[in-house]
């Protein structure tokens, strides 16, 4: 199918105009000589389509504005201070109840409170079931586990 059947299906099934953008007033500004003259009717145009179509939009986009500079202004006041939760805790004890290990010998803990940590370093740790571990939020949301007694640690993932 070539393009003259295709635009000849779209102008009867009503899809386009046979003259593009038929608009009386567009082939009025169109048919001016003045260059001048004739972007200043476009432009007149243009405006007037654009404040019928925007006029609603304008008072939300205010709204919306000024509630995000709320909030970049709360933002701003708190850029650079410690983020503290009040839900949020920096270390949990709990008990061992199984442990296994990944495809790449890698520990998987399972603790007291069904939660299932998996180790991401490659250090060593010796822990046995019924050891007490305490798991610590450490930097750039990552997590230590180390027994209760103390001694050494290692990186873990929480993955259940």
């Amino acid at each position: 199918m070539n393009l003259r059947s295709i635009i000849a299906i779209l102008v009867m099934a009503g899809g386009i105009s046979p003259l593009g953008y038929a608009d009386p007033q567009l082939m009025n500004c169109r048919g001016m000589v003045d260059t001048a003259m004739r972007l200043a009717c476009y432009d007149d145009l243009v405006d007037a389509r654009y404040s019928a179509d925007h006029a609603a939009d304008s008072t939300q986009k205010q709204a919306q504005t000024q509630s995000e500079g709320a909030q970049v202004q709360s933002a701003e006041a708190h850029f650079g201070k410690p983020v503290v939760r009040q839900d949020e805790r920096e270390e949990i004890a709990a008990r061992v109840v199984d442990l296994d290990k990944t495809a790449y010998n890698k520990l998987l803990v399972t603790l007291d409170n069904k939660q299932v940590w998996q180790q991401l370093d490659s250090s060593r740790l010796r822990l046995a079931v019924d050891d007490v571990v305490t798991i610590r939020a450490s930097s750039l949301r990552s997590f230590q586990l180390r027994k209760a007694s103390g001694g050494k640690s290692i990186r873990v993932k929480r993955i259940r």
